[in-house]
Protein backbone atom coordinates (compact mmCIF):
# COMPACT_ATOMS: atom_id res chain seq x y z
CA UNK A 1 0.00 0.00 0.00
CA UNK A 2 1.46 3.33 -1.12
CA UNK A 3 1.56 6.14 1.40
CA UNK A 4 -0.98 8.00 -0.64
CA UNK A 5 -3.39 5.57 -0.93
CA UNK A 6 -2.96 5.11 3.02
CA UNK A 7 -3.76 8.40 3.96
CA UNK A 8 -7.07 8.05 1.34
CA UNK A 9 -8.23 5.36 3.72
CA UNK A 10 -7.95 7.02 6.97
CA UNK A 11 -9.41 9.75 5.69
CA UNK A 12 -12.57 7.34 4.20
CA UNK A 13 -12.57 5.57 7.29
CA UNK A 14 -13.88 8.89 9.03
CA UNK A 15 -17.66 9.32 9.90
CA UNK A 16 -19.47 11.43 7.01
CA UNK A 17 -20.21 15.27 7.01
CA UNK A 18 -23.72 15.83 7.93
CA UNK A 19 -26.16 18.63 8.88
CA UNK A 20 -26.07 18.98 12.71
CA UNK A 21 -24.60 19.89 15.78
CA UNK A 22 -21.23 17.97 15.19
CA UNK A 23 -21.22 19.59 12.20
CA UNK A 24 -21.73 23.35 13.14
CA UNK A 25 -19.27 22.56 16.58
CA UNK A 26 -16.67 21.19 13.85
CA UNK A 27 -17.23 23.82 11.45
CA UNK A 28 -16.87 26.57 14.06
CA UNK A 29 -13.83 24.98 15.21
CA UNK A 30 -12.46 24.69 11.65
CA UNK A 31 -13.14 28.66 10.99
CA UNK A 32 -12.12 30.69 14.07
CA UNK A 33 -10.08 28.32 16.12
CA UNK A 34 -7.28 30.09 14.42
CA UNK A 35 -7.97 33.28 15.59
CA UNK A 36 -7.12 32.42 19.00
CA UNK A 37 -3.60 32.49 18.18
CA UNK A 38 -3.37 36.48 17.02
CA UNK A 39 -4.94 37.06 20.61
CA UNK A 40 -3.34 35.27 22.44
CA UNK A 41 0.19 36.84 21.37
CA UNK A 42 -1.41 40.41 21.38
CA UNK A 43 -2.82 39.43 24.93
CA UNK A 44 0.51 38.64 26.37
CA UNK A 45 2.34 41.87 24.52
CA UNK A 46 -0.06 43.79 26.10
CA UNK A 47 -0.08 42.59 29.93
CA UNK A 48 3.83 41.09 29.72
CA UNK A 49 6.48 42.80 30.43
CA UNK A 50 9.92 42.58 27.62
CA UNK A 51 10.74 39.27 27.89
CA UNK A 52 7.26 37.93 27.25
CA UNK A 53 6.89 40.79 24.59
CA UNK A 54 10.44 38.92 22.83
CA UNK A 55 8.70 35.38 23.57
CA UNK A 56 6.02 36.93 21.78
CA UNK A 57 8.00 37.78 18.83
CA UNK A 58 10.20 34.46 18.81
CA UNK A 59 6.04 32.32 18.55
CA UNK A 60 5.61 34.90 15.86
CA UNK A 61 9.13 34.00 14.14
CA UNK A 62 8.98 30.41 14.48
CA UNK A 63 5.34 30.34 13.52
CA UNK A 64 6.33 31.50 9.80
CA UNK A 65 9.11 29.41 9.40
CA UNK A 66 6.65 26.46 10.32
CA UNK A 67 4.33 27.58 7.54
CA UNK A 68 6.77 28.30 4.94
CA UNK A 69 8.29 25.10 5.33
CA UNK A 70 4.16 23.66 5.56
CA UNK A 71 4.23 25.68 1.61
CA UNK A 72 6.75 23.99 0.43
CA UNK A 73 5.87 20.65 1.24
CA UNK A 74 3.36 20.27 -1.65
CA UNK A 75 5.57 21.59 -4.42
CA UNK A 76 8.35 19.12 -3.03
CA UNK A 77 6.04 16.50 -3.09
CA UNK A 78 4.94 16.66 -6.70
CA UNK A 79 8.28 17.20 -7.74
CA UNK A 80 9.82 14.03 -5.87
CA UNK A 81 6.89 11.66 -6.17
CA UNK A 82 5.87 9.64 -9.12
CA UNK A 83 2.33 10.90 -10.71
CA UNK A 84 0.37 7.86 -9.77
CA UNK A 85 1.07 8.10 -6.21
CA UNK A 86 -1.31 10.72 -6.32
CA UNK A 87 -4.02 9.24 -7.79
CA UNK A 88 -6.32 9.16 -4.73
CA UNK A 89 -4.99 12.52 -3.46
CA UNK A 90 -8.23 14.65 -1.96
CA UNK A 91 -7.51 18.14 -3.61
CA UNK A 92 -9.63 20.38 -0.91
CA UNK A 93 -10.97 23.44 -2.15
CA UNK A 94 -11.86 25.38 0.64
CA UNK A 95 -13.13 28.89 0.99
CA UNK A 96 -10.94 29.52 3.61
CA UNK A 97 -8.15 32.17 3.42
CA UNK A 98 -5.29 29.50 4.69
CA UNK A 99 -4.98 26.16 3.97
CA UNK A 100 -5.89 23.63 6.67
CA UNK A 101 -2.13 22.21 6.83
CA UNK A 102 -0.81 25.89 7.57
CA UNK A 103 -3.41 26.59 9.83
CA UNK A 104 -2.38 23.58 12.09
CA UNK A 105 1.24 24.73 11.91
CA UNK A 106 0.19 28.24 13.18
CA UNK A 107 -1.56 27.21 15.83
CA UNK A 108 0.71 24.19 17.17
CA UNK A 109 4.22 26.30 16.49
CA UNK A 110 2.56 28.97 18.54
CA UNK A 111 1.68 26.63 21.35
CA UNK A 112 4.81 24.51 21.42
CA UNK A 113 7.31 27.88 21.54
CA UNK A 114 4.95 29.60 24.46
CA UNK A 115 5.33 26.09 25.90
CA UNK A 116 9.05 26.32 26.69
CA UNK A 117 8.57 29.46 28.71
CA UNK A 118 9.76 30.24 31.96
CA UNK A 119 6.44 31.62 33.20
CA UNK A 120 3.33 29.31 34.29
CA UNK A 121 0.82 31.56 33.14
CA UNK A 122 2.40 31.53 29.38
CA UNK A 123 3.52 27.85 29.79
CA UNK A 124 -0.73 27.11 30.26
CA UNK A 125 -1.27 28.92 27.67
CA UNK A 126 1.14 27.39 24.93
CA UNK A 127 -0.40 23.84 26.37
CA UNK A 128 -4.15 25.39 25.26
CA UNK A 129 -2.76 26.33 22.16
CA UNK A 130 -1.70 22.57 21.41
CA UNK A 131 -4.66 21.03 23.04
CA UNK A 132 -6.92 23.70 20.00
CA UNK A 133 -4.86 22.33 17.40
CA UNK A 134 -5.78 18.82 18.16
CA UNK A 135 -9.35 20.04 18.59
CA UNK A 136 -9.11 21.88 14.97
CA UNK A 137 -7.11 18.89 14.22
CA UNK A 138 -10.29 16.90 14.66
CA UNK A 139 -12.45 19.33 12.89
CA UNK A 140 -10.84 19.62 9.90
CA UNK A 141 -10.55 15.88 9.29
CA UNK A 142 -14.03 15.63 10.20
CA UNK A 143 -15.29 17.93 7.76
CA UNK A 144 -13.42 16.57 4.89
CA UNK A 145 -11.04 19.13 4.12
CA UNK A 146 -8.21 17.31 4.98
CA UNK A 147 -6.21 13.93 5.30
CA UNK A 148 -4.80 13.21 8.92
CA UNK A 149 -1.66 11.91 7.72
CA UNK A 150 -1.56 15.91 6.25
CA UNK A 151 -2.50 17.09 9.42
CA UNK A 152 0.38 14.50 11.50
CA UNK A 153 2.70 16.10 8.92
CA UNK A 154 2.02 20.16 10.19
CA UNK A 155 2.49 18.62 13.49
CA UNK A 156 5.80 17.54 12.80
CA UNK A 157 6.86 20.32 10.73
CA UNK A 158 5.89 22.56 13.75
CA UNK A 159 8.15 20.54 16.11
CA UNK A 160 10.78 20.52 13.89
CA UNK A 161 10.57 24.40 13.48
CA UNK A 162 10.49 24.74 17.04
CA UNK A 163 13.07 22.68 18.29
CA UNK A 164 15.34 23.86 15.20
CA UNK A 165 14.89 27.59 16.97
CA UNK A 166 16.24 26.48 20.20
CA UNK A 167 18.99 24.84 18.37
CA UNK A 168 22.93 26.67 18.70
CA UNK A 169 22.33 28.33 15.03
CA UNK A 170 18.41 28.69 15.29
CA UNK A 171 18.77 31.15 18.23
CA UNK A 172 20.87 33.15 16.13
CA UNK A 173 18.46 33.35 13.25
CA UNK A 174 15.61 34.04 15.58
CA UNK A 175 17.11 36.39 17.86
CA UNK A 176 17.96 38.55 14.71
CA UNK A 177 14.81 38.07 13.26
CA UNK A 178 13.14 39.36 16.89
CA UNK A 179 15.22 42.35 16.75
CA UNK A 180 14.15 43.23 13.71
CA UNK A 181 10.47 42.71 14.40
CA UNK A 182 10.86 44.30 17.76
CA UNK A 183 12.00 47.33 16.50
CA UNK A 184 9.12 47.49 13.36
CA UNK A 185 6.88 47.06 15.92
CA UNK A 186 8.20 49.41 18.86
CA UNK A 187 4.36 51.64 19.05
CA UNK A 188 2.63 48.31 20.06
CA UNK A 189 4.51 48.57 23.34
CA UNK A 190 2.35 51.95 23.56
CA UNK A 191 -0.52 49.26 24.32
CA UNK A 192 1.27 48.04 27.03
CA UNK A 193 1.08 51.46 28.90
CA UNK A 194 -2.98 51.59 27.63
CA UNK A 195 -3.51 48.39 29.33
CA UNK A 196 -2.61 50.27 32.90
CA UNK A 197 -6.07 51.66 32.37
CA UNK A 198 -8.29 48.89 32.47
CA UNK A 199 -6.03 45.78 34.13
CA UNK A 200 -3.78 48.26 37.07
CA UNK A 201 -1.14 46.16 37.87
CA UNK A 202 -0.13 45.92 41.84
CA UNK A 203 2.55 47.92 43.03
CA UNK A 204 6.09 46.69 43.06
CA UNK A 205 7.72 46.77 46.25
CA UNK A 206 10.25 49.50 46.43
CA UNK A 207 13.94 48.63 46.56
CA UNK A 208 15.61 51.20 48.83
CA UNK A 209 14.51 55.13 48.07
CA UNK A 210 13.46 54.11 44.62
CA UNK A 211 10.59 55.23 43.29
CA UNK A 212 7.49 53.73 41.86
CA UNK A 213 7.59 53.38 37.99
CA UNK A 214 5.85 56.87 36.18
CA UNK A 215 2.84 55.43 33.55
CA UNK A 216 -0.34 56.87 31.83
CA UNK A 217 -2.08 54.81 34.78
CA UNK A 218 -0.10 57.72 37.07
CA UNK A 219 -2.34 60.60 35.31
CA UNK A 220 -5.91 59.34 37.42
CA UNK A 221 -3.83 58.27 40.37
CA UNK A 222 -6.37 60.85 42.56
CA UNK A 223 -9.39 60.70 40.33
CA UNK A 224 -12.90 59.56 41.88
CA UNK A 225 -13.63 56.22 40.49
CA UNK A 226 -17.17 56.17 38.23
CA UNK A 227 -18.19 56.92 34.77
CA UNK A 228 -16.12 60.10 34.50
CA UNK A 229 -13.30 57.97 35.49
CA UNK A 230 -13.97 55.99 32.60
CA UNK A 231 -14.35 58.63 30.22
CA UNK A 232 -11.02 59.64 31.02
CA UNK A 233 -9.41 56.27 30.32
CA UNK A 234 -10.88 56.68 26.84
CA UNK A 235 -9.76 60.17 26.28
CA UNK A 236 -6.06 59.88 27.34
CA UNK A 237 -5.50 56.60 25.57
CA UNK A 238 -6.92 57.85 22.64
CA UNK A 239 -4.19 61.31 22.48
CA UNK A 240 -1.58 59.14 23.99
CA UNK A 241 -2.37 56.52 21.31
CA UNK A 242 -2.39 59.90 18.70
CA UNK A 243 0.55 61.73 19.89
CA UNK A 244 2.69 58.47 20.65
CA UNK A 245 6.58 59.64 19.96
CA UNK A 246 5.57 62.31 22.55
CA UNK A 247 4.46 60.27 25.26
CA UNK A 248 7.02 57.76 24.69
CA UNK A 249 9.55 60.55 25.42
CA UNK A 250 7.61 62.40 27.91
CA UNK A 251 6.70 58.70 30.17
CA UNK A 252 10.89 58.33 30.07
CA UNK A 253 11.83 61.78 31.26
CA UNK A 254 9.92 61.48 34.25
CA UNK A 255 11.44 58.30 34.76
CA UNK A 256 14.61 59.14 34.70
CA UNK A 257 15.71 60.55 37.77
CA UNK A 258 13.78 59.92 41.82
CA UNK A 259 13.38 63.58 42.29
CA UNK A 260 11.37 63.50 38.75
CA UNK A 261 9.17 60.58 39.56
CA UNK A 262 8.26 62.09 43.01
CA UNK A 263 7.37 65.12 40.64
CA UNK A 264 5.42 63.67 38.77
CA UNK A 265 3.80 61.01 41.60
CA UNK A 266 2.47 64.19 43.65
CA UNK A 267 1.08 66.15 40.44
CA UNK A 268 -0.35 63.28 38.77
CA UNK A 269 -2.64 65.75 36.07
CA UNK A 270 1.06 66.77 35.54
CA UNK A 271 1.43 64.19 32.79
CA UNK A 272 -1.72 65.27 30.84
CA UNK A 273 -0.51 68.20 29.77
CA UNK A 274 0.89 67.72 26.35
CA UNK A 275 -2.66 66.44 25.40
CA UNK A 276 -4.03 69.69 26.13
CA UNK A 277 -3.63 73.81 24.68
CA UNK A 278 -1.17 74.84 27.35
CA UNK A 279 -0.03 78.95 27.87
CA UNK A 280 -0.35 79.37 24.15
CA UNK A 281 -2.52 78.11 21.35
CA UNK A 282 0.22 78.57 19.02
CA UNK A 283 2.11 75.69 20.60
CA UNK A 284 1.40 72.37 19.05
CA UNK A 285 2.03 69.27 20.87
CA UNK A 286 5.47 68.76 20.09
CA UNK A 287 6.40 72.46 21.37
CA UNK A 288 4.05 72.18 24.49
CA UNK A 289 6.83 69.12 25.17
CA UNK A 290 9.12 71.13 24.40
CA UNK A 291 8.67 73.82 26.89
CA UNK A 292 7.69 71.78 29.65
CA UNK A 293 11.16 69.74 29.48
CA UNK A 294 13.17 73.12 29.30
CA UNK A 295 11.19 74.30 32.19
CA UNK A 296 11.58 71.02 34.36
CA UNK A 297 15.62 71.06 32.94
CA UNK A 298 15.82 74.83 34.15
CA UNK A 299 14.21 74.02 37.39
CA UNK A 300 16.44 71.45 38.14
CA UNK A 301 19.51 72.60 36.84
CA UNK A 302 19.11 75.71 39.19
CA UNK A 303 18.49 73.40 42.05
CA UNK A 304 14.77 74.20 42.52
CA UNK A 305 13.63 70.57 42.62
CA UNK A 306 12.67 70.62 46.50
CA UNK A 307 11.26 74.19 45.82
CA UNK A 308 8.87 73.05 43.14
CA UNK A 309 8.22 69.75 45.11
CA UNK A 310 6.82 71.69 48.19
CA UNK A 311 5.19 74.13 46.12
CA UNK A 312 3.44 71.04 44.59
CA UNK A 313 1.68 69.79 47.52
CA UNK A 314 1.33 72.85 49.27
CA UNK A 315 1.02 76.59 48.51
CA UNK A 316 4.24 77.88 50.22
CA UNK A 317 4.53 81.74 51.54
CA UNK A 318 7.67 83.38 50.38
CA UNK A 319 7.22 86.20 51.94
CA UNK A 320 5.15 89.47 53.21
CA UNK A 321 4.89 93.35 53.30
CA UNK A 322 3.01 95.62 55.06
CA UNK A 323 0.92 98.20 52.97
CA UNK A 324 -0.36 101.83 53.75
CA UNK A 325 -2.98 101.18 56.04
CA UNK A 326 -0.88 98.60 58.09
CA UNK A 327 -2.72 95.89 56.23
CA UNK A 328 -0.39 92.92 55.48
CA UNK A 329 -0.13 91.15 52.17
CA UNK A 330 1.53 87.67 51.48
CA UNK A 331 2.64 86.41 48.67
CA UNK A 332 2.84 83.04 48.08
CA UNK A 333 4.00 80.06 45.38
CA UNK A 334 2.16 76.94 43.77
CA UNK A 335 3.35 74.51 41.64
CA UNK A 336 0.84 72.98 38.88
CA UNK A 337 -2.11 73.71 40.73
CA UNK A 338 -4.45 76.82 39.99
CA UNK A 339 -4.06 78.10 36.55
CA UNK A 340 -1.59 74.91 35.50
CA UNK A 341 -3.17 75.20 32.23
CA UNK A 342 -1.49 78.83 31.64
CA UNK A 343 1.94 78.34 33.44
CA UNK A 344 3.85 75.55 35.78
CA UNK A 345 4.30 78.13 38.43
CA UNK A 346 2.10 80.59 40.25
CA UNK A 347 2.41 83.69 42.03
CA UNK A 348 -0.45 84.73 44.44
CA UNK A 349 -1.08 87.95 46.53
CA UNK A 350 -3.27 87.62 49.10
CA UNK A 351 -4.82 90.31 51.86
CA UNK A 352 -6.55 89.07 54.52
CA UNK A 353 -7.02 85.44 53.47
CA UNK A 354 -8.66 86.29 50.29
CA UNK A 355 -6.55 85.98 46.49
CA UNK A 356 -5.96 89.82 45.24
CA UNK A 357 -3.92 88.92 42.13
CA UNK A 358 -1.77 85.72 40.55
CA UNK A 359 0.40 85.26 38.12
CA UNK A 360 1.27 82.19 36.15
CA UNK A 361 4.28 81.80 34.17
CA UNK A 362 6.57 79.33 32.84
CA UNK A 363 10.91 78.95 32.39
CA UNK A 364 11.82 77.97 29.39
CA UNK A 365 14.44 78.59 26.08
CA UNK A 366 17.82 77.28 26.02
CA UNK A 367 20.38 77.48 28.75
CA UNK A 368 22.04 80.24 26.45
CA UNK A 369 18.81 82.45 25.97
CA UNK A 370 16.52 81.01 28.94
CA UNK A 371 13.57 82.84 29.27
CA UNK A 372 10.76 82.88 31.60
CA UNK A 373 6.96 82.99 30.16
CA UNK A 374 3.40 84.88 31.34
CA UNK A 375 0.67 82.96 30.47
CA UNK A 376 -2.49 84.60 32.81
CA UNK A 377 -2.86 87.65 35.08
CA UNK A 378 -6.14 86.97 36.93
CA UNK A 379 -7.12 89.15 39.71
CA UNK A 380 -10.19 88.62 42.01
CA UNK A 381 -13.37 87.18 42.04
CA UNK A 382 -16.54 88.10 43.64
CA UNK A 383 -19.16 91.35 43.46
CA UNK A 384 -16.55 92.80 45.07
CA UNK A 385 -13.55 92.31 42.84
CA UNK A 386 -12.99 95.51 41.64
CA UNK A 387 -13.38 97.26 44.85
CA UNK A 388 -10.98 95.07 46.47
CA UNK A 389 -8.50 95.91 43.75
CA UNK A 390 -9.16 99.92 44.23
CA UNK A 391 -8.40 99.78 48.19
CA UNK A 392 -5.32 97.42 47.37
CA UNK A 393 -3.61 99.99 44.72
CA UNK A 394 -4.29 103.27 47.31
CA UNK A 395 -2.77 100.96 50.18
CA UNK A 396 0.03 100.64 48.04
CA UNK A 397 0.69 103.96 47.24
CA UNK A 398 -0.55 103.57 43.81
CA UNK A 399 0.84 100.88 42.84
CA UNK A 400 -1.42 98.43 41.08
CA UNK A 401 -1.60 94.58 42.02
CA UNK A 402 -0.92 93.31 38.38
CA UNK A 403 2.00 95.25 38.07
CA UNK A 404 3.28 94.37 41.56
CA UNK A 405 2.94 90.12 40.02
CA UNK A 406 4.77 91.07 36.85
CA UNK A 407 7.47 92.87 38.00
CA UNK A 408 7.69 89.82 40.45
CA UNK A 409 8.01 87.55 37.74
CA UNK A 410 10.24 89.64 35.80
CA UNK A 411 12.55 89.91 39.19
CA UNK A 412 12.17 86.26 39.74
CA UNK A 413 13.55 85.47 36.00
CA UNK A 414 15.84 88.41 36.50
CA UNK A 415 17.32 86.42 39.66
CA UNK A 416 17.95 83.06 37.86
CA UNK A 417 19.39 84.34 34.44
CA UNK A 418 16.41 84.79 32.17
CA UNK A 419 17.32 87.21 29.91
CA UNK A 420 13.58 87.92 27.67
CA UNK A 421 10.20 88.20 29.15
CA UNK A 422 7.60 86.54 26.82
CA UNK A 423 3.81 87.80 27.69
CA UNK A 424 0.69 85.98 26.14
CA UNK A 425 -1.26 87.89 23.65
CA UNK A 426 -5.22 88.24 23.73
CA UNK A 427 -5.50 85.87 20.58
CA UNK A 428 -3.02 83.23 21.92
CA UNK A 429 -4.48 82.67 25.11
CA UNK A 430 -5.71 79.29 25.81
CA UNK A 431 -8.99 80.94 27.14
CA UNK A 432 -9.57 82.53 23.94
CA UNK A 433 -12.95 80.83 23.14
CA UNK A 434 -14.02 82.55 26.74
CA UNK A 435 -12.84 85.88 25.50
CA UNK A 436 -14.72 85.94 22.20
CA UNK A 437 -17.81 84.45 24.08
CA UNK A 438 -17.46 87.30 26.84
CA UNK A 439 -16.84 85.05 30.12
CA UNK A 440 -13.62 86.71 30.12
CA UNK A 441 -12.79 90.12 29.58
CA UNK A 442 -9.43 91.16 30.70
CA UNK A 443 -7.53 93.03 27.99
CA UNK A 444 -3.61 91.68 27.95
CA UNK A 445 -2.34 93.66 25.22
CA UNK A 446 -3.32 96.87 26.38
CA UNK A 447 -1.62 96.23 29.48
CA UNK A 448 1.50 94.52 28.06
CA UNK A 449 1.84 98.08 26.23
CA UNK A 450 1.43 100.01 28.88
CA UNK A 451 4.30 98.27 30.62
CA UNK A 452 6.12 99.01 27.53
CA UNK A 453 6.77 95.31 26.26
CA UNK A 454 7.01 95.11 22.50
CA UNK A 455 4.51 92.75 19.99
CA UNK A 456 6.02 89.71 18.21
CA UNK A 457 5.28 88.27 14.84
CA UNK A 458 3.94 85.64 16.74
CA UNK A 459 1.36 87.48 18.75
CA UNK A 460 2.91 87.29 21.95
CA UNK A 461 4.69 90.35 23.34
CA UNK A 462 8.46 90.95 24.80
CA UNK A 463 10.28 92.56 27.60
CA UNK A 464 14.03 91.71 28.64
CA UNK A 465 14.49 90.72 32.28
CA UNK A 466 17.22 93.32 32.96
CA UNK A 467 17.44 95.76 36.16
CA UNK A 468 14.42 98.13 35.76
CA UNK A 469 15.72 102.06 36.84
CA UNK A 470 14.91 103.49 39.59
CA UNK A 471 12.50 106.48 38.25
CA UNK A 472 14.25 109.74 38.94
CA UNK A 473 12.19 111.82 41.74
CA UNK A 474 12.89 115.31 40.71
CA UNK A 475 10.77 114.76 37.69
CA UNK A 476 7.61 113.90 39.56
CA UNK A 477 5.49 116.71 40.50
CA UNK A 478 6.30 117.49 44.28
CA UNK A 479 3.05 117.23 45.65
CA UNK A 480 3.59 113.45 44.25
CA UNK A 481 6.72 113.22 45.02
CA UNK A 482 6.27 111.23 48.73
CA UNK A 483 3.95 108.69 47.51
CA UNK A 484 6.16 107.88 44.61
CA UNK A 485 9.15 107.67 46.62
CA UNK A 486 7.25 105.01 49.15
CA UNK A 487 5.90 103.39 46.23
CA UNK A 488 8.92 102.74 45.21
CA UNK A 489 10.18 101.65 48.61
CA UNK A 490 7.32 99.10 48.94
CA UNK A 491 7.94 97.21 45.82
CA UNK A 492 11.67 96.94 46.52
CA UNK A 493 10.39 95.32 50.19
CA UNK A 494 7.89 93.00 48.17
CA UNK A 495 10.61 91.68 45.62
CA UNK A 496 12.79 91.71 48.27
CA UNK A 497 10.75 89.54 49.83
CA UNK A 498 9.90 87.17 47.26
CA UNK A 499 13.71 86.35 46.14
CA UNK A 500 14.48 85.91 50.11
CA UNK A 501 11.50 83.75 50.21
CA UNK A 502 12.42 81.26 47.19
CA UNK A 503 16.40 80.96 48.29
CA UNK A 504 15.04 80.41 51.82
CA UNK A 505 12.53 77.60 50.65
CA UNK A 506 15.24 76.19 48.56
CA UNK A 507 17.47 75.96 51.48
CA UNK A 508 14.68 74.66 53.74
CA UNK A 509 13.89 72.50 51.75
Amino acid sequence: MTLSSYNHLLWSAGPPGYIGIPFMLALAIAEWGVYLVPTSLVGLWISGGRATRRLSLKAIVTTAAAVLASKLIPPLWDTLVPATWNDYLYQAKSAHCVSPSVTIAIILATGLTLWTAKTIKIKWIGVLLVMLSLAVSWAKIFLGVHYPLDIFVAGLVSLAMMLAMNSRYGKVISLGAVRLLHGRLQNLALLSEISLFFFPQPALPRVGNSSPRITLHTCLKHSPRGLSYFAKQIKLSARSVIHYQQTQRWLAYWNATPMHAKLAQATPRLLQKIYRPYQSLRLRSQDRMNILVSHYDFIFRQGLGSLVLSAAQAPLLLGSFSGKSGAIYEIQLSAIATLDREGELALDLYSDQQRLFSVAFTFYGSELVPCVGVGCLQGPRGSDAQERVRNATRDMFGLRPKGLMLRLVREIGRAYGCKKLILVGNRNRVLFHQIRTGKVLADYDDFWQEMGATRRPDGEYQLCCEAIPVPNLQEIPSHKRSEARKRIELTERAVEATLNGFAGNFNAA
